[in-house]
């Protein structure tokens, strides 16, 4: 052990099958370091500042032993209680953690929502770029029925995203709203109940104010002009103006040569309306989600269940 007139000092010791190498300066609590080094070659460090990180020693000379230290891990923390963990694969950036005691934090792309356990309390985040190391959260809000993630923008608009992978809508300044989907279609509803639908190869789909459809794509029969609505479909939207006329107009293109299942799906999808077990906004829920599924059958869209190809971490 080394110690100075300015307080300053540094140790070295073994403890447990590794080496201790500490030290410390009274003036700069920050600069206070830990480093316990281990027989199989890997190193943690903890600092004043609150920062750790764990390091491990890769060989790039078998013969002659040559290597260097490369960090695997690095945890920050800031003023609000909250650790970020950022663990690597050699030198890049592999994937980053967030832990907050006492939450359940569930993440998906750069989405997080985190649950308190204690307070059942629910968080929504937008993760930015990390700035000094620490991501920038910025608060969104979290729909459990629909399982949807929203968040304001700097232009006053607002963006809608399924929290897991689906269709993601901005919502402009005069309440239009502009979609775009994973299999690369595009939408739009506006205000007077227009909803139009472009998918990636060239077909499409409007349900016009009045509500008749128009419809273009490469085959004769895939164009319609002011097309009227069938009794089952225009009974629906009549009843039920908390629908995404978007996926209306889309099931209405997907199944116009199969009239007899149209019926039979609008007729299967009016039992919600009666199941006492679920609240209206329940309901809205489950109507939209099922009729989203069936718009876009091939879209990875969890809905209600955040749970799929999910992140899952928490800290007691």
């Amino acid at each position: 052990m080394e110690t100075f007139e300015t307080g300053n000092g540094r140790a070295f010791y073994r403890k447990s099958g590794s080496s201790i190498d500490v030290s410390w300066n009274p003036g700069d609590i920050k600069s206070t370091m830990y480093t316990a080094t281990t027989g199989d070659s890997t190193e943690h460090t903890e600092e004043g500042s609150g920062r750790s990180f764990d390091r491990v020693w890769l060989t790039t000379n078998e013969r002659t032993g040559d290597g260097d230290w490369v960090i695997e891990r690095v945890a920050t923390h800031d003023d609000k209680g909250r650790t970020f963990v950022r663990q690597y694969r050699t030198d890049p950036i592999h994937s980053f953690r967030l832990f907050r005691q006492h939450d359940h934090v569930t993440s998906i792309d750069d989405k997080l929502v985190s649950i308190n356990s204690q307070t059942a309390e629910v968080r929504a985040e937008q993760c930015l770029k990390p700035e000094n190391g620490i991501p920038r959260l910025v608060p969104g809000r979290f729909d459990r029925n629909s399982g949807t993630f929203s968040f304001d923008n700097p232009d006053n608009t607002r963006t809608i995203e399924s929290f897991s992978p689906g269709r993601a809508d901005v919502v402009k300044r005069d309440g239009t709203i502009e979609g775009t989907t994973v299999s690369g279609d595009k939408s739009t509803l506006k205000p007077n109940g227009e909803a139009r639908v472009l998918h990636a190869d060239q077909t499409g789909v409007r349900l016009n104010a009045d509500g008749t459809i128009d419809r273009w794509g490469p085959q004769e029969k895939d164009n319609a002009n002011r097309e009227v609505l069938s009794p089952e479909e225009k009974n629906y939207l009549k009843a039920h103006n908390d629908i995404d006329r978007r996926d209306f107009a889309e099931i209405h293109r997907r199944f116009i040569e199969k009239p007899e299942k149209l019926a039979e799906f609008y007729k299967e999808l009016g039992t919600i309306d009666g199941a006492n077990n679920l609240t209206d906004q329940e309901k809205t829920a489950l109507r939209r989600d099922i009729m989203h599924h069936v718009a876009y059958p091939g879209e990875i869209y969890q809905g209600r269940s955040p749970s799929c190809n999910v992140s899952v971490v928490q800290r007691d």
